[in-house]
């Protein structure tokens, strides 16, 4: 039977959604939403069961909703992949199963009455807003923003129907009630990838290439000689100030060893959304040999995955597409 769909209001938290669409498809698990202590989860997700449709929606729609309730927001640095966020919005509307979620909620449960019923006058139906999840009081009515006082997941049922038929009334927001922590999204032009990575390294750590020269030896060899190995995080520091100090240098190792593409993705369309990233130039991603390593690059999870005889993914066989031509397919080895 084809459940209910409802989408989302402009402005409305993640939260709520989704316990609109578990209330109106009749199901009675709320712990995907709804913590064992009665608070929000601070990462919902839509049960399998309740089919919501998202398919249709634009992705730059979908995300900017998301992020309104703290999901999909894009944190990578200069040295990390732009594209991970996308990971959470995909947690948001799982295809397998969940079991029961007996972990509590990190989030207080905030409304304003007024709102509500101005809500539900306008739409016939009440909804908690996605500022809620941050501050402490209402931005159109300018009022300390009511809280559910709740110990456990029934408790919360009872008393969040209330609250969006308008009738509950409880104390007032303070300080100490758990409540997000608002995060901005990183805003870096382009990102540098592994590949180009490794060459910024191989290069700045050449005793014979510019300013390397001058007062870098210690730094990247030991006393006899050897090269030394430099974690990401140093990596991060000696990029940005090589960028920022020695710019004719840096222009110097763009123009001869890197190049800057756009590299498109999508979520329900393709090519919707991009991120201008930073490789090596003329490296061939799709022969990299790094592409089974990891998620630090963007255009990494270009694989051929070979299922094997029950469908399932065959770990032994995933592998390099271009490699089809110089290995055996699964089918050829059995």
């Amino acid at each position: 039977m084809e459940g209910y769909r409802l989408k989302f209001v402009k402005g409305e938290a993640l939260q709520s959604w989704i316990y609109r669409n578990i209330i109106v498809n009749g199901f009675s698990d709320f712990s995907s939403v709804i913590g064992s202590d009665g608070l929000w989860h601070r990462y919902p997700y839509f049960p399998k069961e309740v089919k919501v449709e998202y398919s249709s929606i634009p992705d730059q729609e979908l995300i900017g909703y998301l992020r309104l309730s703290g999901i999909g927001i894009k944190k990578a640095s200069l040295l990390e992949n732009p594209t991970l966020y996308v990971n959470e919005v995909y947690d948001v509307f799982p295809k397998s199963y969940h079991p029961v979620n007996y972990s509590k909620g990190k989030v207080t449960i905030a409304f304003c009455n007024l709102c509500i019923k101005a809500a539900i006058k306008n739409n016939g139906f009440g909804y908690i807003k996605s500022e809620w999840l941050y501050g402490s009081k209402c931005t159109i009515h300018n009022i300390e923003l009511g809280i559910l006082e709740s110990t456990s997941r029934i408790d919360t049922l009872v008393k969040l129907s209330c609250i969006l038929k308008g009738t509950y009334f409880k104390k007032n927001f303070n300080q100490s009630e758990m409540k997000f922590i608002k995060e901005e999204v990183e805003s870096f032009d382009f990102h540098f990838m592994p590949c180009i990575i490794n060459e910024f390294y191989k290069t700045i750590s050449n005793q014979f290439y510019g300013i390397a020269r001058i007062y870098l030896k210690e730094k990247f060899y030991f006393a006899d000689g050897r090269k030394k190995k430099v974690h990401e995080f140093n990596m991060y520091s000696e990029l940005t100030n090589f960028m920022s100090f020695n710019a004719s240098d840096f222009n110097k190792f763009m123009d001869e060893r890197a190049e800057v593409i756009f590299h498109t993705f999508g979520i329900n369309q393709n090519n919707s959304l991009s991120e201008r990233i930073i490789k090596k130039k003329g490296e061939n991603c799709s022969k990299c040999y790094q592409l089974n390593r990891g998620d630090k690059c963007s255009i990494a999870p270009i694989k051929m995955f070979v299922l094997d005889k029950d469908g399932y993914v065959d770990e032994e066989y995933l592998s390099n597409p271009c490699d089809i031509r110089l290995k055996k397919t699964y089918n050829n080895m059995v």
